[in-house]
């Protein structure tokens, strides 16, 4: 096996697709720092199956795809090839067996994408992590083997816990496939014995069914007869039912027909009394025509007068309304007149006040204008003094706040010194109490708690997975399980379906339904037995002619003598019954010699049959049809016939054919049908119950597999719990110590600054109080001037207060008399206007007077006349009212003519409706019994019996009540049987039969446990002899190698345990003239020599096909460089490697050189050289 080509796509910085070819078994892979060498390494380790981010330098998955540059967009997916040489000549000794072992090429790819799923696939085909690490078991290589040994992992490796460094040994001894084995043997076992518990549960369980089944099973088969019994006297009774119904249908017949003839008398009466009727209305509509003329001529003469007396009281109230305006507007005239007589009176009494008042209202006028100018003159002297004083006041208050202003900077400035001064102090403590040192050492302490808890993590999900991949193909099986049951019971479904049909009709045909000829089979416990068409075998095609042959004797029943049954034949009454001997010794039947030569068969060598049928087929030929049958006819002895396979059956002077409606057509393609649905019903059962068995430890295993997956997860929670909790703690101390370092810069600034600030408020305060002092003495100077100008204040008040008295008093006497004067003048002017409109009231009141006295005088001749007319209307309406009363009682009369015919035809109407309604209802009676006696027939016909038939045998002295007592007590015995389960006796069969699997099956699985424990002791005894002798040789190729990398020295290992099994490993170390006493006492080039040192013994005993050392030189000085690239020349004759590294020394050993560049930033490419090519070049 040898790894030909690497392949990468967006994987980390290898963004771009990039083939990496391994042509030689020593191959360098070099680069400065940064450019992306180790994701080489990373990429290897990757598709092999990692699934820790930490391992491939990441926090999650996701991390290996590329993240974008400053050129370049992130990509969404990440891909890695590894192709792998599996040829004889390339195989390095090791080739990957099973299944690929026949390709000598293996392609391994895994794709991810963001969301962090893999995708797996091996020689293009999607599989399983599971089927990657399942390749390279055995063969040392994986992804955290140790073929792949990258930066650090040197001393990791020495330094390793004794369990894991066991794993190692593990992988050299290819024993790693044997534990993964037992592994899977205790899960068998596990399962194994979880099943036979289950099972013995099960069996238990139907022991006890059994036991139940039995009672049951007895009861349904009592239950069964006396079901049977009731049910025939059921048809018995609707017998009997069916024969009073009919009695009472004749008997009702006859009262309809009686019925019918009185209702058609009543209908003859009816019709007469409508005739008469229609004669009368037609009358009386005459006489009703005169009537409404005469109504409608008195009615045209009322309208008349009152149309009349209507404008008569019209004009009356004309003229009364009249008379009545006239007399209002007289008074109305006369009120006016004296109205106006009075106001001219009041006009002339204002005139004289109006001259009295007018004069001293001037004089008041001047008054208040003299009072208001002494007025406003001292209120201009007190402006002015306010003025002043507001000034005055202004320049006081002003000087008062800045004094105040100024005392407060002083007490604030003293406040701040106070605050400074303590805010020094406190500043000083807390820089103090401020600890950095002990912070970082709990951050250190917390760090290292992560990383172990993260390690607890990575393991869990590795275990995760795997039980996931687990958990998914058990998933998939039980689907595919569950699907083939599924599909299996819609075939037996189906089959059974056609089954019955044919069954069904196979009973009908072969006469196992209900009757005498079953009721004396039963008796004579022949019920059971097969009838002939169920045991013959015919040969294909000739059905029909052995049915016709046979005819009825297909429903022979085979019995095994004829003289038990022939006794009791007296007991069948009727029906026929065929029954034939299946022993009988009849001795050899007389085999008539083929007609015309033997161009014949018999047709018995057509049918096969467990007995001899030659007795029932004697002398009868088979030929291939009916015109080759016709022409052997002339060769038939007597006695010999011979039949064609359509069925036509010839003797030597007859031929007898059946058509159409036989009860035995088909019953042997039938029976042939019906056992070919039996077989594949019972192979269907088989596959089920074979596959249900299957699904159930499916189940099981999934059930198992779900909670170590619970397990697992939990694990997973409780570790990134863990872990959550001491990040954020070490958060927390880490914020902590950032906030303290943080702190203690701000403190030292903030004293400095304090200091300064101090200085600079003493220094202000001093200025302030001298400011303060000649403040103070403005603001006395001030006050005093404020004094001064108050004095004058009250001189000034007092002058515009006496003003103001003066001008107030002249101004409200002239008010007064202006309002006074004011409404005399308005109260001379309105009297005035009323005079005007009463003067021209009076004249237009005069003229209405004037004009109602003429109307009063032409409304007297229109009244005299309309009283004229009016009489006359009154004597012509008198006349057409004596006229109407005559046609009123003419129309009288006719109405109760029509009043008493319409009663009679109304009584004999109710008198036909009562007999309809009686006629409808006999009818339904007469239907409902016919409804009746018809549903009881049919009932009896669906029972499979003749009405006429049940009647015949039953007793001349039956009746209903005795057959309906019958009934009632075998009701009541089925009753006392309480609950039956009729499927009892299939059920205790079918339960016996799986009680009997069950027992095999549980012997099955405890024969299947002791094999499984007999294989787990052989793995165990195997894993032992292999671990064993691989540690006993890789213990003496460390003591050999050790010495030669170190230049003396010695190494060895030792087992932490007793028991070979179970027994960790630690590796003791001592370089030339040291005694250290363990290996973390050893400096980091000497653990990397050490680990060297135990890699190369490991590959001395299992050589990985490859190894990949990734910068396992860094910490060696030149002279250990030497001897490790020496050792590595020796071992790429047998090993392949692929060393990462930046020493020159181990780049001379390179036989071609792969250069890793990133001139793109971030962006990684190669560079590949020849070594040797390259020599050639510079020599030639």
């Amino acid at each position: 096996m040898f790894l030909h080509k690497i392949k990468l796509a967006g994987f980390k910085s290898f963004v771009d697709p990039t083939t990496i070819v391994l042509p030689g078994n020593l191959v360098g892979v070099v680069g400065p720092n940064g450019c992306g060498k180790s994701n080489v390494a990373d990429a290897v380790r990757w598709v092999m199956g990692e699934t820790s981010a930490k391992h491939l330098r990441g926090d999650s998955m996701a991390d290996v795809v590329f993240n974008g540059s400053t050129a370049r967009k992130p990509v969404g997916r990440a891909s890695v090839e590894i192709l792998i040489d599996n040829t004889e000549e390339n195989s390095n000794d090791k080739r990957i067996g099973g299944q690929y072992a026949a390709y000598d090429e293996i392609s391994i790819k895994r794709k991810v994408s963001r969301d962090g799923q893999s995708v797996y696939s091996l020689n293009g085909k999607r599989c399983r992590r599971r089927d990657v690490t399942d390749v390279f078991l055995g063969t040392g290589l994986g992804p955290r083997s140790y073929a792949i040994i990258e930066q650090g992992m040197v001393s990791r490796l020495v330094e390793a816990k004794p369990d894991e460094l066991r794993e190692f040994l593990e992988e050299a001894a290819g024993v790693s496939k044997y534990k993964e084995r037992r592994r899977e043997t205790e899960n068998r076992i596990g399962h194994t014995r979880e099943n036979l518990d289950r099972l013995q549960d099960l069996r238990d369980e139907l022991a006890r069914n059994l036991k139940h089944l039995e009672r049951q099973a007895s009861m349904a088969e009592k239950y069964t007869l006396l079901k049977k019994e009731e049910r025939l006297r059921r048809v018995q009774l609707s017998g009997l039912h069916w024969r009073a119904f009919t009695n009472d249908l004749s008997e009702q017949e006859s009262k309809v027909r009686n019925q019918e003839e009185t209702m058609a008398e009543r209908l003859a009466e009816q019709r007469r009394l409508e005739s008469s009727l229609d004669a009368q209305r037609a009358e009386h509509g005459v006489a009703m025509n005169e009537f409404n003329d005469g109504y409608r001529a008195v009615l045209d003469a009322g309208a008349e007068i009152a149309r009349g007396e209507e404008t008569l009281r019209n004009l009356r109230e004309r003229a009364t309304r009249t008379e009545k305006a006239l007399v209002k507007e007289l008074d109305a005239m006369k009120e006016a007149r004296d109205h106006l007589t009075a106001e001219q009176e009041s006009i002339e009494g204002l005139e004289k006040t109006l001259a009295d008042k007018e004069p001293a209202l001037s004089e008041l006028e001047r008054v208040v204008a003299e009072t208001a100018e002494e007025h406003a003159k001292a209120e201009a002297s007190m402006q002015e003094w306010s003025l002043i004083w507001e000034a005055v006041g202004l320049r006081v208050a002003e000087a008062m706040r800045e004094v105040q202003a100024q005392e407060g900077r002083i007490e604030h400035l003293k406040e701040r010194l106070a605050n400074s001064s303590e805010r020094y102090i406190r500043l000083q403590k807390e820089q103090d109490k401020l600890d950095p040192r002990g912070l970082q050492q709990k951050i250190e302490d917390l760090a290292t708690q992560a990383r172990e808890q993260d390690a607890i993590r990575v393991r869990a999900e590795s275990e995760h997975e795997d039980h996931q991949s687990a958990l998914q193909d058990l998933r998939q099986r039980i689907r595919q399980l569950s699907g083939t049951v599924n599909t299996a019971r819609e075939r037996i479904q189906e089959a059974r379906g056609e089954l019955s049909s044919l069954q069904a009709l196979q009973q009908e045909a072969l006469g196992k339904g209900q009757g005498a000829v079953t009721d004396w089979l039963r008796k004579n416990d022949l019920i059971d037995r097969p009838r002939l068409a169920e045991k013959l075998e015919v040969v294909t095609g000739w059905e029909r002619a052995v049915e016709n042959v046979l005819g009825a004797a297909l429903r022979a029943v085979c019995v095994d003598e004829l003289e038990a049954p022939s006794s009791t034949l007296a007991e069948l009454r009727e029906g026929a019954v065929t029954l034939f001997q299946t022993n009988a010794d009849t001795g050899k039947a007389a085999i008539s010699p083929h007609p015309s030569g033997g161009e014949t068969a018999r047709l018995a060598e057509k049918i096969s049959a467990p007995w001899s049928m030659d007795t029932l087929f004697a002398g009868i030929h088979a030929t291939t049809d009916l015109e080759r049958a016709l022409a052997l006819r002339a060769t038939l002895g007597w006695g010999e016939s011979i039949v064609a396979p359509t069925g036509e059956w010839l003797g030597p002077d007859w031929l007898r054919v059946h058509r159409g409606s036989d009860p035995t057509a088909g019953v042997l393609p039938r029976e042939r049908e019906i056992k070919r649905l039996s077989g594949i019903i019972d192979t269907l059962r088989v596959e089920i119950e074979r596959e249900e068995n299957a699904m159930e430890i499916a189940h099981q295993e999934r059930e198992a597999a779900e909670e170590e997956q619970s397990a697992s997860r939990a694990r997973i929670a409780e570790a990134k719990r863990i872990h959550a909790t001491l990040e954020s703690r070490l958060g927390e101390q880490r914020m902590r110590f950032d906030e303290a370092t943080r702190r203690g810069r701000m403190i030292a600034h903030e004293l400095a600054e304090l200091r300064e600030q101090r200085l600079q408020a003493r220094s202000s305060l001093e200025e302030m109080q001298a400011s303060l002092e000649e403040q103070k003495a403005d603001r006395d100077r001030l006050i005093r001037e404020r004094d001064a100008e108050a004095a004058k204040r009250g001189e000034c008040q007092t002058r515009l207060t006496d003003s103001r008295a003066r001008w107030q008093e002249a101004r409200d006497n002239s008010h007064r008399l202006a309002v006074e004067v004011a409404s005399v003048r308005a109260r001379y002017d309105s009297l005035s206007q009323a005079g005007s409109r009463n003067r021209d009231q009076v004249a237009k009141l005069e003229i209405r007077c004037r004009e109602l006295q003429r109307t009063l005088t032409e409304m007297d001749d229109p009244l005299r006349k309309q009283e004229t007319e009016l009489a006359g209307h009154r004597a012509r309406r008198q006349e057409l009212e004596t006229i109407l009363q005559e046609a009123r009682r003419r129309v009288e009369e006719l109405d109760l003519a029509i009043r008493e015919s319409d009663r009679k035809r109304h009584a004999i109407s109710e008198k036909i409706e009562s007999d309809r309604v009686t006629l409808e209802r006999m009818r339904i009676d007469r239907q409902e019994i016919h409804v009746r006696r018809e549903a009881i027939e049919e009932q009896v016909t669906a029972s499979g019996h003749v009405v006429a038939e049940v009647l015949e045998h039953l007793p001349t002295d039956a009746n209903e009540a005795d057959w309906a007592a019958r009934i009632e007590t075998l009701a009541q015995k089925i009753s006392r049987l309480g609950t039956v389960n009729l499927a009892a006796v299939e059920e205790r069969a079918r339960q016996a039969e799986r009680k009997e699997n069950l027992d095999t099956q549980h012997q099955d699985l405890v024969d299947a446990l002791e094999t499984l424990r007999e294989a787990m002791r052989d793995i165990d005894k195997e894993t032992r002899n292999r671990f064993t002798d691989t540690y006993e040789k890789v213990n003496h190729q460390l003591g050999v190698l050790f010495p030669r990398l170190f230049g003396g020295g010695h190494a060895h290992l030792e087992l932490t345990g007793a028991d070979p099994l179970d027994a960790g490993v630690t590796v003791m170390a001592r370089p030339p003239g040291k005694r250290n006493s363990t290996i973390a006492l050893l400096s980091g080039g000497e653990k990397a020599l050490t680990a060297v040192a135990l890699v190369f013994a490991l590959f001395e005993l299992n050589p990985a096909p490859f190894c990949l050392l990734d910068e396992v030189d860094a910490p060696l000085d030149d002279a250990n460089v030497d001897r490790f690239r020496d050792l590595v020349r020796d071992m790429s004759a047998r090993v392949q490697f692929i060393v990462i590294t930046h020493n020159k020394n181990t780049m001379e050993i390179a036989n071609q050189l792969i250069g890793v560049t990133m001139s793109e930033p971030g962006v990684s490419r190669l560079v590949t050289v020849d070594v040797e090519d390259a020599i050639a070049m510079v020599e030639g």
